[in-house]
């Protein structure tokens, strides 16, 4: 089996032709690397108990309640 591997022209497009979720760990300020994503979930940490955490509200069995203490924009209005 060959694996297709997406340059940076491609991946652009990913985040508007197919339905995208990008998960962060340990970077609240990876949005400004991919703009082109519409759902973001920042989760801070990679501990085992944070990517559960993460895990469980991605497949819906809780919510998302956070709210993000520092400004994932870094300022820049032309990405909200």
């Amino acid at each position: 089996m060959s694996r297709r591997y997406l340059c940076a022209p491609e991946a652009y497009s990913l985040g508007k032709d197919i339905p995208t979720a990008f998960v962060s760990f340990a970077n609240p300020y990876h949005l400004l690397d991919v703009p082109m994503i519409e759902t973001v979930v920042n989760s801070y940490t990679a501990s085992p108990y944070t990517i559960a955490a993460t895990m469980d509200r991605l497949l819906g069995r809780a919510p998302f309640t956070g709210v993000s203490p520092v400004d994932p924009y870094c300022g820049r209005d032309e990405l909200k």
